[in-house]
């Protein structure tokens, strides 16, 4: 019985028993109702599901049919059961329909007869096995080349029912390129290679690395990039696939050991590169080898044009056209400007010197860019740490090939030494020109005085008695020897005074003079004396010094009208050729007198003349003018140098150079002033003098004076005239002549000859510039006294008795 029936029963049944049939009825006739609805909706669902299953089906042939690969399904008797379009169209060369229940070997061998397949030709039935075994793996991939140079892959997997699937890809494109790739990596002209990840082997290389480093085709594949790179550098490749990933690209410089064994360095290029399904990295390699050489070559050529530019000692500036700044600037450059270069880059001369300087600067880049011309110049500004420079300049637009300006170079050279030089050689120059000219004057007022003063002594005599006389002589007389005093003046800046040189030491003189300046100076004026211990001794004429000395005070004196203090100070130096601040001083050891005082000092204009000649800023009366050429001069004729600072109201310095005495012997003169004009003598004699001066009226009034002293006198007018009387037979006692005499004979070189003639014979010079005999002939030697001009009698008188007294006695 039915369960359901069973069910409806019991819901029937009384409980007596019965079975009531009215009711049993009615839930037979419900139930009935309710499994039709059942099964009404069981159809409904059925249809549900089918419709799903439909639209399932239809949603995955339609995929099927789209998907760009060709599809086909097959069952275990190799027989085709489904296929989509792409597939189709892939075949339809082969055959216009497909069916199914076609077999993949009649469909497979059909297109090989047709020629589907040209790497089947002439190898069919070998060619259609091999594919037969493929198709029948459980998995397999193959590609073929079909006619019109096309590509096909095959991948076909097997069914769990026995069947199989095949997918045709047209790779056609794909080919193309990875030709194009092969193309491109085999005729690159630089060299490349594919190497593995895992083994570090090289897969691939082409022509241009084959040729590159030397190695065989083969030799490549069988190598490692171990092998092919330095020690040093594998831990670098093995860092590589360590650390990069996929699609990375990366670049450095490695070095290569090519077939020979040498080294070429190269850029090498990189990229992770998938190659026939193993991790891999494709490589470009440039060789910079000759590179780096050019830039090693250009590096030290940039390296050595620095050192020139840094080392040249001219400064060396480059700047910026459009804003004038500083680009570059070189030692010499900073030192001439006085601050770093870190200071000066990038700023322009507006920013670095002070207005005024600043504009002839920029003036002068303007004219070189606006005329785009070689700018040649000479200036002077003022430098922030290097004070007033004196400068040579030279600037050039350096130009791009456009013709507009790239860079302004400019090169200045600082000629504010030379030109300081320039200007004391100048001075130097005026001075022995003034000197010269003084020293002329001065021999001729000489021979003048000398006539004067000696007629003088004559007339003296013969007016004994006469008060008036006599009076007004001496009057003429005095006047004549300050005349004599005036061109000894002369003479000391002409460097032409006579001098009695000595080993001596300046302190020593310094000290012997200040006792006498007390009175001079005045108690106003304070003296101080600042003398080395150790001081050398000097060759100096110390009666000189002590007027050189005595000068300076009387100009300090005047200086400090409301007093003051003067400073005396002496020092060792030792000047070498780098050090030397004067034009007229050589490299060696000197003894300095620096003397100071606090007045109201020089103007500039005034400090250029202050050795001149008769210049003198005092009152009319109040000087000559020669106390400080006197100075000029003595310290000159004694190989020294004297220099004088100032500035208004800052006082004034000498300073005066004195060579160091080493083994010097010293000279002594016989001058006028330094004999009594009382040492009379009319003794007879019995001596003869050859008495020789160009200058008749001298030679005439020496003559009647040498007459006078009792002396047998022959005179003669030039040194040729001498010569020939020395030639004769007459005896010759003293031979008494001027040095300066025309005719290209002087009285050195008469000298000279008349011993040649007769040896022995005594000379006494007189000159209206005395030099010192032994400085122009050494021939000549030192037991010739010289006689000044003008000169008293008296000092005639005593030259002459020594010249004439036999040389030891004249020692002792």
């Amino acid at each position: 019985m039915h369960s359901l029936f069973g069910r409806q029963l019991a819901k029937a049944t009384k409980p007596n028993g019965e079975v009531d049939l009215d009711v049993l009825g009615a839930l037979v006739s419900a139930a009935y109702d309710e499994t039709e609805r059942d099964r009404m909706r069981m159809d409904r669902s059925m249809s549900l599901m089918i419709e799903e299953v439909d639209q399932a089906r239809a949603r995955l042939l339609d995929a099927f049919e789209v998907m760009p690969e060709g599809l086909a399904l097959f069952d275990s008797e190799n027989r085709y059961v489904l296929w989509n379009r792409r597939y189709a169209e892939m075949h339809a060369d082969v055959f216009d329909n497909l069916a199914v229940g076609m077999r993949f070997e009649d469909v497979v061998s059909a297109a090989v007869a047709k020629g589907r397949y040209p790497e089947a030709v002439g190898r069919e039935e070998d060619w259609l096995a091999e594919r037969f075994l493929s198709h029948g793996q459980a998995r397999a991939t193959r590609e073929y080349h079909l006619p019109g140079d096309r590509w096909i892959r095959v991948d076909e997997r097997r069914t769990a029912d026995g069947g199989s699937i095949g997918v045709r890809v047209d790779i056609t494109d794909l080919k193309r390129r990875e030709e194009s790739f092969r193309l491109l990596f085999e005729a690159n002209p630089i060299p490349m290679w594919i190497w593995d990840h895992e083994t570090f082997r090289y897969l691939a290389v082409n022509k241009a690395a084959i040729e590159h480093y030397g190695y065989s085709r083969e030799q490549f594949l069988d190598l490692t990039l171990f092998d092919t790179h330095l020690v040093k550098d594998h831990d670098a490749l093995r860092e590589i696939t360590r650390t990069r990933k996929s699609g990375d690209r990366g670049f450095r410089n490695w070095s290569h050991v090519k077939a020979d064994g040498s080294v070429a360095v190269a850029t090498v290029y990189g990229k992770f590169w998938a190659f026939e399904g193993r991790e891999a990295s494709l490589v470009a390699a440039i060789d910079c080898t000759e590179r780096n050489r050019t830039e090693d070559e250009l590096r030290r050529t940039r390296e050595f044009l620095n050192t020139i530019v840094e080392n040249v000692p001219a400064t060396i500036i480059v700047k910026d056209p459009k804003v004038l700044s500083y680009v570059l600037v070189n030692r010499a450059g900073e030192q001439y400007y006085g601050l770093s270069r870190e200071a000066i880059i990038g700023k322009t001369a507006h920013e670095i010197l002070e207005k005024d300087s600043a504009e002839i600067v920029a003036a002068l880049d303007r004219k070189a860019l606006a005329t785009l011309q070689p700018v040649f110049d000479e200036h002077s500004i003022v430098t922030p740490g290097g004070g007033a420079r004196t400068s040579t300049s030279k600037r050039i637009p350096i130009l791009n090939a456009d013709g507009t300006p790239r860079h302004l170079l400019v090169v200045i050279e600082d000629v504010t030494r030379q030109k300081t030089i320039e200007r004391q050689l100048q001075h130097v120059q005026k001075m022995e020109a003034v000197g010269s000219l003084s020293g002329g004057i001065a021999h001729d007022f000489n021979n003048l005085l000398t006539v004067i003063i000696g007629n003088l002594d004559l007339l003296k005599d013969d007016i004994v008695g006469n008060l008036a006389a006599e009076q007004k002589l001496g009057v003429i007389l005095d006047a004549s020897l300050h005349g004599a005093e005036l061109t000894h003046q002369l003479l000391a800046f002409s460097r032409r005074q006579p001098l009695r040189t000595d080993r001596a030491y300046l302190n020593d003189v310094i000290a012997k003079t200040t006792r006498l300046m007390g009175r001079t100076l005045g108690e106003s004026i304070a003296i101080e004396l600042k003398t080395a211990a150790d001081t050398w001794p000097v060759q100096i004429d110390a009666h000189q010094l002590e007027a050189a000395i005595l000068n300076i005070a009387i100009n300090a004196r005047d200086a400090m009208p409301t007093g003051g203090k003067l400073t005396i100070l002496t020092r060792n130096i030792h000047l070498t050729s780098d050090e030397l601040p004067l034009t007229e001083l050589s490299a060696g050891d000197y003894v300095v007198i620096e003397i100071s005082d606090t007045g109201e000092g020089i103007s500039a204009d005034v400090l250029n003349r202050v050795f001149e000649p008769f210049f003198t800023t005092k009152a009319l009366g109040k000087g000559t003018g020669l106390g400080l050429s006197m100075v000029y001069g003595f310290v000159k004729q004694s190989g020294g140098h004297v220099t004088v600072r100032s500035e208004p109201g800052k006082g004034t310095t000498f300073t005066l150079y004195f060579p160091r005495a080493v083994g010097i012997a010293a000279q002594s003169l016989v001058s006028q002033g330094e004999r009594s004009d009382d040492t009379r003598s009319t003794t007879a004699r019995h001596e003869v003098i050859l008495a020789v001066d160009d200058n008749l009226d001298v030679r005439a009034t020496t003559v009647k004076q040498l007459q006078l002293l009792g002396y047998r006198v022959i005179e003669a007018g030039d040194a040729r005239a001498a010569l020939e009387i020395l030639d004769g037979a007459e005896t010759i006692d003293l031979l008494f002549t001027d040095i300066v005499m025309p005719g290209g004979f002087n009285g050195k070189q008469l000298a000279i000859e008349a011993r040649k003639r007769r040896p022995g014979l005594k000379v006494l010079f007189t000159s209206g510039f005395p030099g010192n005999p032994e400085n122009e002939d050494s021939d000549l030697s030192t037991d010739i006294g010289l006689l000044a001009k003008p000169y008293r009698r008296s000092d005639l008188e005593l030259a002459v008795r020594e010249s004439l007294s036999p040389q030891d006695s004249r020692a002792a």
